[in-house]
């Protein structure tokens, strides 16, 4: 995308966000005068209720009806006072959201949810498996993760993304970035999804909104997924309806008795006793593991209304496979119309068909009212329990709503952390200026115009270019520390990874063949492996070398090669390693400050630099990428700056001449 229309495009999205925020502010006073009128017919409904039997009391019929009346009335100023409350509450959602996508518009480097590496969590009955299979993956190392800044502090490319509101979402985020795809039909799939949700921005918001209710509901997501996967069938159907019978021929059994005591015939006392002691012993067996399912559903009921929320407000957003267009052709990329990746938003349908599946009336609707009956206890449940089994046929009957659409129930909560990793991506092609739809291609490619660091503030971000292929696979990047050599490759690895998400990327075009990440830019010592710094970086080059057979290639990023070893030995093995990577199918960016590398390999690789100058005070960068190596030696000059000996720095000159080395 040209800079001049991702600007246009950039200030449109704000200028939207500022006019949502401000609807929502206008729509909340509304509101709050509506919740205030309701609050008080619902006040004025339960006096009426309290009052209206009075003026026809002469007449018993007509006092019940106006009574009845009284009571649907009260009945329906509830119904109407939450209907405004739940509204007002969906547009707080909505308007923490916009502010949150506020703090991130025009790309600024702010971590809105949070930035750490989640943790795998144990679901009972399993995480579920992802609803969108990714296909073949290229799984980054720990050193991957590192040298891109994955989870850097304060911000990271995981922190800068990250808008799940669930843990499982988080999580979801996570395995995407970290599993980069190698197949251009899933990638495509994703993209297109990612892009419809980053264009639609009232849906984007929405769905975000519907999110933020599932916040900080973690443990409650735990206890449900318990809940759902402990569900078993109390009573087969016939024994459940014979308890029915009983329960309720010992109601009427126990009022007929309780009316003949009230009436002085103390005989009657032994029924509701009788009773009792037998529904005490019926129990007695069952009882702590009816409340233990009682407590759990209890626990699951905030995360449940919740997730059905967000279920219908998927169902509502999400586009249907009836409108979901076919993608434009991709360069050398067969497309199909099928599962495996062909629709445009064939992933969104997919998801929108999942939740429609847990909104469906019988399915968590249903479970959820139970839920409700099931909740809470104290003495009115304690006497409903001893004479009408109460928790038996209330969790008999969510059980019964629950267990046929069990695998529902969990593709829904898959689907709901597939759904805000999508929307994570969706709202940083929305919120960062500079960027573009990369484009997968089937040839050995990566080409970048302008591409620059999502993590640098676009104020202060260089763009530059890079374009390597199979026949001009290496570039070797020259030049003294600071001047941009570690950021251009970093640059062009979170490129990669985000082109191979589905991303939007940092560049005003992208062409890409999927590849095999590997890095080696930043080595530590590893004292746990006994693994000094430079076996260290020895072993992660090896991987490079010697890449495990596969068909994807291997784009590698190496920053001052072998660092960990004496200057001499250092250059021979960077010669060899270059010369050897030039000859292989994968695509190398090598960055050093050994300017006899480049001068040595003329012809074998390309040739850049970035250059600085020596300023009164401080070196000068202008980050810029130039052909050819680098020529500026300043490491001296700048001792002699800093006031250091001046036979020092005369010595270190003659070093430097005699050895002909930076």
């Amino acid at each position: 995308m040209p800079p001049d229309k991702a600007a246009r495009t950039q200030n449109d999205y704000s200028r939207w966000l500022a006019d949502r925020r401000a609807g929502i502010d206008a729509e909340l006073h509304d509101g709050a005068r509506a919740e205030a009128a309701w609050s008080w017919a619902r006040l004025l409904a339960f006096a009426l209720a309290a009052v209206i039997w009075y003026p026809f009391k002469a007449i018993p019929t007509l006092a019940g009806v106006a009574v009845a009346a009284a009571i649907a009335l009260f009945a329906a100023t509830i119904a109407m006072h939450r209907r405004v409350w739940l509204r007002r509450e969906f547009l707080r959602s909505q308007l923490t959201v916009a502010k949150e996508s506020a703090e991130r518009a025009g790309g600024q480097v702010t971590v809105v949810r949070r930035g750490g590496r989640p943790m795998d969590i144990a679901l009972e009955g399993g995480t579920p498996p992802p609803l969108l299979p990714a296909g073949k993956t290229w799984p980054l190392t720990e050193q991957e993760r590192d040298d891109l800044d994955l989870y850097a502090s304060p911000a990271g490319l995981f922190g800068l993304l990250n808008r799940a509101s669930t843990h499982v979402g988080a999580t979801r985020l996570r395995d995407d970035l970290e599993n980069p795809r190698l197949e251009p039909n899933r990638i495509l799939a994703r993209q297109a999804a990612i892009r419809w949700l980053g264009a639609h921005h009232a849906e984007r918001l929405r769905l975000l909104a519907a999110l933020e209710g599932v916040r900080r509901l973690d443990d409650s997501l735990a206890g449900f997924a318990e809940a759902v996967a402990d569900a078993r069938l109390i009573l087969p159907t016939p024994l459940a309806w014979v308890a029915r019978i009983w329960s309720i021929a010992g109601i009427v059994l126990a009022a007929f008795a309780i009316d003949r005591i009230a009436a002085g015939d103390r005989i009657w006392a032994a029924v509701p006793v009788s009773l009792l002691l037998l529904n005490v012993a019926l129990l007695g067996p069952f009882w702590t593991r009816l409340r233990q399912w009682q407590q759990r559903w209890e626990q699951a009921a905030s995360f449940a209304e919740g997730y059905l929320a967000v279920a219908r407000q998927a169902c509502a957003d999400l586009p249907s496979r009836d409108v979901a267009p076919s993608p434009p052709a991709v360069n050398d990329v067969a497309q199909t119309n099928t599962a495996e990746g062909g629709s445009a938003t064939l992933e969104l349908a997919t998801l929108r068909d999942a939740f429609a599946r847990v909104a469906r009336a019988p399915a968590l609707p249903a479970a959820l009212r139970w839920m409700h009956w099931a909740a809470g206890g104290g003495l009115i449940q304690i006497v409903l329990n001893a004479f009408a089994l109460y928790h038996v046929h209330v969790l008999e009957r969510l059980h019964r709503h629950i267990v046929p659409h069990r695998e529902a129930v969990r593709s829904g909560i898959a689907a709901l952390a597939e759904l805000e990793s999508i929307l994570s991506f969706a709202c940083f092609a929305a919120e960062q200026p500079g960027t573009t739809w990369p484009r997968p291609v089937g040839e050995v490619e990566l080409f970048i115009t302008a591409g620059t660091h999502p993590l640098l503030p676009p104020g202060r971000a260089v763009p530059n270019d890079l374009s390597l292929d199979s026949s001009h696979n290496l570039w070797l990047i020259t030049g003294s520390n600071m001047s941009g050599k570690s950021t251009f490759l970093r640059t062009a690895g979170v490129n990669a990874l985000l082109a191979q998400a589905g991303s939007a990327v940092c560049a005003t075009q992208m062409r890409f063949s999927p590849v095999r990440l590997m890095t080696d830019l930043r080595i530590r010592d590893n004292l746990g492996k006994s693994e000094s710094y430079f076996l260290a970086e020895v072993r992660q080059v090896r991987r490079m070398i010697l890449p495990p057979e596969d068909d994807a290639p291997i784009l590698g990023l190496v920053d001052e090669p072998f660092r960990g070893t004496n200057h001499q030995e250092q250059r021979a093995a960077t010669l060899a390693i270059v010369e050897h990577v030039a000859r292989s199918r994968g695509m190398f960016l090598i960055a050093t400050h050994d300017r006899t590398v480049a001068a040595t390999l003329d012809g074998a690789a390309g040739s850049f630099h970035f250059q600085e100058e020596l300023g009164e005070k401080e070196l000068i960068f202008d980050y810029r990428l130039r052909p050819g190596p680098a020529e500026t030696r300043n490491a001296l000059r700048v001792l002699e700056r800093e006031g250091y000996p001046p036979e020092l720095v005369a010595r270190a000159h003659l070093w430097a001449q005699d050895g002909g080395a930076d």
